[in-house]
């Protein structure tokens, strides 16, 4: 028996265009669905027809529970009705739009910053048919920026309160010039009044004390100097030029030399020049400091050397003031710049603990840094720079 064959209908085959229309709309779902960011669309009603599941991420909600509301059914009244004319006007002439910020309701009740981007969609008869887009969680970045405005005005007030603080200051400063230079002068007046008219008269140990309380009064007097300039170097601004430093290096080593010229010190110091753009009126200050502690603290060495040059450290250069003196523990650098913090052993050099202070001041005047490096008996270096460009030879 031979059975019959039923004949089986013919199923079209898929056209190249079909198949193309079948990728493409694979691609878009996963796209869609697996992006950071949820892709939506509304339709001409304004009303959700798809939302990724990134939705669930970022308003806590389920694609299912999105369909059919509205982007407004998501904000606070007041962030609806502050948007609503846009998106009128959005809708009366459609066109696209790009990082729309707008605040949301999470499903837990915490409220969510969003950026929207989107076109708008026509039909077939170019009738405006609704919305496609794509909304950023942008939460964290808005709350840093609020936090970054919070701090900019923080740091402005109290840059307000510095500066009247340093109005404060200044008139304090002038006081004291005043108050306490006069009685000082008068101090010193009287003692070489008595000193002159009744030296004949006085035993030798009494002039000793008024010639003590002389050179005590010089002494406040030049602290009270030293003070002034060290506040009034705080509120100069560098006027700067290009510099030969090495030239006002030579000016100080000469100066240093008249005051002993029979101490054996060698100084070296870059004869080809070592130019800077810089105030000149300050870094002659900042040498006089650090080659002025050169010459002081290799006062013991019977052969002296101090040495200024410059070196580059990561493009940018690194002056440099070495000597071969009595060096320093560096658990006390940190000690070096502070005003008033005198190291072990500096009672000899009868300073007033403010000429490193005075250095670091006038650098960071000049957006740079200033380190030392120094060892016991060994010596020290200490280097600036005049960039904020630059790392600290120290660190």
């Amino acid at each position: 028996m031979i059975s019959k064959r039923h004949p089986v209908e013919n199923q079209p085959e898929p056209t190249s265009s079909h198949r193309a229309l079948a990728q493409s709309e694979q691609r878009f779902r996963d796209l869609a669905e697996n992006t950071s960011d949820w892709i939506w669309e509304l339709d001409a009603d304004l009303r959700y027809v798809y939302a990724s599941p990134k939705v669930t991420e970022l308003l806590g909600y389920a694609p299912e529970e999105v369909l059919g509301k509205t982007p407004f059914d998501f904000m606070p009244a007041e962030e609806a009705a502050r948007l609503r004319p846009g998106i009128d006007a959005l809708i009366q002439n459609p066109q696209p739009f790009k990082a729309l910020e707008n605040i949301n309701v999470h499903k837990d009740g915490s409220l969510r910053v969003l950026e929207s981007s989107g076109i708008p969609i026509f039909d077939a008869e170019e009738r405006f048919a609704g919305l496609r887009g794509i909304d950023r969680d942008i939460t964290e970045r808005r709350e840093a920026e609020e936090e970054i405005k919070r701090l900019n005005s923080d740091l402005s007030n109290r840059a307000a309160e510095l500066e009247a603080a340093n109005m404060q200051l200044e008139a304090f400063n002038y006081t004291v010039a005043h108050d306490l230079r006069q009685p000082l002068n008068l101090l010193n007046s009287y003692c070489q009044i008595i000193e002159k008219l009744l030296s004949d008269q006085l035993h030798e140990e009494c002039l000793g004390y008024i010639r003590d309380a002389r050179k005590v009064a010089l002494r406040m007097n030049q602290l009270i100097g030293a003070l002034l300039r060290f506040a009034h170097l705080g509120r100069v601004a560098p006027h700067r030029e290009r510099v030969d430093l090495a030239m006002l290096a030579q000016e100080v080593a000469q100066s240093l030399k008249l005051t002993d010229p029979e101490r054996p010190v060698e100084i070296r110091i870059a004869k080809s020049g070592i130019m800077a753009e810089c105030d000149a009126n300050l870094l002659r200050i900042v040498l006089d400091n650090l080659i002025g502690n050169a010459w002081k603290y290799t006062h013991t060495k019977e052969k002296a050397v101090i040495e200024f040059d410059v070196s580059d450290l990561n493009g940018v250069p690194t002056y440099f003031v070495r000597d071969n003196g009595a060096g320093f523990d560096m658990r006390d650098a940190e000690k070096l710049f502070v005003p008033f913090q005198r190291l072990p052993g500096a009672e000899i050099s009868r300073g007033f603990g403010i000429g490193l202070a005075t250095v670091e001041r006038i650098i960071r005047r000049h957006g740079g840094q200033v380190c030392a490096e120094g060892e016991p008996g060994k010596g020290a270096t200490f280097y600036f720079t005049l960039s904020d460009l630059a790392a600290s030879n120290c660190e």
